[in-house]
Order: structure tokens, then sequence, then C-alpha cells
């Protein structure tokens, strides 16, 4: 288990220097940060499960930065306890419609629709059973389509999802085949 401090660094970029060290609220930060807006106000957001795993326990979550207070916000945006298991990928497309990729304590892996302003879990998009490998990656486009790195070990690709839609359908029936199992995925502008 995650026995210390997990660390927020600022840093000083003219002079490559500690500014100041902030403490997660949760330990053992996994994804990306992404800069969001809630409220009117900015944050740096992640994932910070804590313990996860063969250790797992519902004690982490989507956690926040605000780059105007310097704090952490004290909910998550998004709770293991409300999502069922330990959050290890997340994209937010604004303060009402967040997407987050779950495992559960028996290895079963999800994607939910959250809302990262109340916490609230809105639907699960997509599950499948600890057999079929894993989420490798979740990338949110401007143009709202969801892609999910399909890690799985029959078919491993790309699967693609439609976020402009009510029902957030599925736009690829099979995973594009990419040659190996996607390891993450990222958008160049």
């Amino acid at each position: 288990a995650p026995n210390g401090d997990s660390l927020l660094i600022e840093l000083d970029v003219n002079t490559d220097s500690v500014v100041k060290t902030y403490i997660f609220k949760s330990r053992n930060p996994t994804s990306r940060i992404q800069k969001i807006s809630i409220g009117g106000e900015f944050f740096l957001a992640m994932c910070a499960p804590n313990r996860l795993g063969f250790i797992s326990k519902l004690d982490g979550g989507i956690i926040a930065f605000s780059l105007i207070t310097k704090t952490f916000r004290d909910n998550f945006l998004y709770a293991e306890s409300d999502a069922g298991g330990d959050i290890l990928g997340m994209q937010i497309k604004d303060e009402n419609e967040g997407y987050a990729s779950v495992l559960d304590s028996s290895f079963n892996k999800s994607i939910q629709q959250f809302n990262p302003t109340t916490g609230q879990r809105i639907k699960t998009i997509l599950s499948f059973p600890a057999s079929a490998g894993n989420i490798s990656g979740l990338l949110l486009t401007k143009s709202g389509r969801l892609y999910m790195g399909d890690g799985s070990f029959s078919q491993p690709g790309v699967v693609i999802f439609d976020t402009t839609k009510a029902d957030k359908p599925r736009l690829t029936q099979n995973s594009i085949d990419v040659g190996l199992r996607p390891f993450d995925l990222v958008e160049i502008q």
C-alpha cells in the first residue's frame, strides 16, 4: 500500500527550482493531469486511487487542485465509492460531463459517465470481465468522440464512442486493430 504522501510540485521553469509542494488528499496519482473549469474556476484534475489492484479499497477518486487558491478541493470530483472500483483513467468534457475507466475488486472493467460538479455516476457505457484484458487509455477529442484503448487478449485495438449523443453509442462494433495492444492514446493537434 502507498505508505507516504504523494506530492504535487510547483516548479519555477526559469530557475528549474521547486517553488512549493502540495500534499495530495489521496495518494498514488495514476493518470495524466487535465486542466478543467468548474464554476468559472480552473483546476488540475487527476486520478488518485490510493490503494488499488490486489490491495484495493474504495478510498480514492478523481481529485482537483485549484489554480487560484492552490489547494485541493475537499471532495472528489468522482469518488471510488460511487464508481464501485479503482478509478484509473479519466477525461472531463465540461463541468457536467466526465468519463472514467474503473477497475472493480474482481478486476472487471468499465467506462462510466459521471458529473464532475455533483460527483454522481450518470451511467455505465461499457463493461467487460476480468478475462477480457484491460482498458489502456481514454481520450476525449474536441469533436466529442471518446476513444478507449482495448487491451483485450483476443481483439485488442481502439473502440470509439460518440459522446455528443444522449445514449453515447459505440461507433465501432469491433475494436479497430492497431497491430498490438494499445498502451495509451494521444490526440495530436
